[in-house]
Order: C-alpha cells, then structure tokens, then sequence
C-alpha cells in the first residue's frame, strides 16, 4: 500500500540486522580459532615454552566477548521472529554491538599471529577485512548508534 515503504523498509532492517550480527560474530570466532589452535601447536611443537598470561588474558576476554555479543544477536532475532515491538531497537543494537565486539575480539586476537596473520592472502586477513567492512555497512557505524540512542529516548528529529 502507499505509504508502507518506511515500514516495510524497518522491517527488513529489523530481520536483516541479527543475521549481520551473527555472521561477523562468526567471522571474529574463526580469527579466535586460529590464534588459539596456532598457540596450541606452537606449544606442543616445542617452538615455545608456554603460552604467555597476556595471550590467555586476550584469548578469554575476546572468547566472553564473542559469547555475549552472539547472545544479543540471537536475542534479537528471537523478538523479530516473535513480532516483538522491542524487535527493531535490538536488532539495530545487537548489530552496532556484535560488529564493535567482533572487531575489538578480532584485531586482539590476530596479533597473537604475529605477522602470519596479516599477510594479504591469510584467512585471518581477510575475516578481518571483512569485519571491518561491516563498521560502514547500514551506513555510517556512528550513526546506527546514534539512531539507536535517539529511539532508546525517544527523541524524534
């Protein structure tokens, strides 16, 4: 009907922005891997002693980030498919938030690579790319949050 655009266009966003959460959610969560795995076998290679406090310190912290972030994401889609009223602000918020989270996760966890892991053609470089595209997708980062916040208090302008 005429008129529906807007509507129509929320609700696209709405169902759209959790899967976008999910997905470079998932991306940080390979970066993660492989920092971890490559730790791992470094270890049992004998190419180091131990694995540093800093490292696990980064390879927790960026693990719990992960994991709450992918809550908000499927918390978001559960109200979308529920018809939820809350369905639009968490979904503009779990994405804004799960793409913050994989990218901090994502650049900490990396470093642990050492160069292997910024080298154009490595899977991490990529992931990495590919995260921080999602930092402009929707349009600018700072403004989801900024539409976010003006619906949280309801200002209207």
């Amino acid at each position: 009907l005429p008129g529906d655009g807007a509507a129509i266009f929320r609700a696209h966003f709405a169902y759209y922005r959790p899967l976008v959460a999910a997905t470079v959610v998932g991306a940080a969560a390979r970066v993660w891997e492989q920092a971890a795995n490559d730790l791992h076998r470094r270890r049992v290679d004998k190419h180091i002693d131990r694995v540093r406090d800093s490292a696990l310190e980064r390879l927790a912290a960026a693990h719990i980030a992960l994991q709450g972030a992918l809550l908000s994401a499927v918390r978001a889609g559960e109200l979308v498919e529920r018809g939820d009223p809350r369905a639009e602000i968490w979904s503009r918020s779990a994405k804004a938030h799960c793409v913050e989270t994989a990218h901090s996760a994502a650049q900490d966890t990396a470093r642990l690579l050492g160069a292997r892991g910024f080298r154009a053609e490595s899977v991490t470089a990529k992931a990495l790319r590919d995260i921080r595209a999602y930092l402009y997708a929707d349009g600018m980062h700072d403004a989801l949050l900024r539409s976010a916040g003006r619906e949280l208090l309801g200002v209207k302008d």
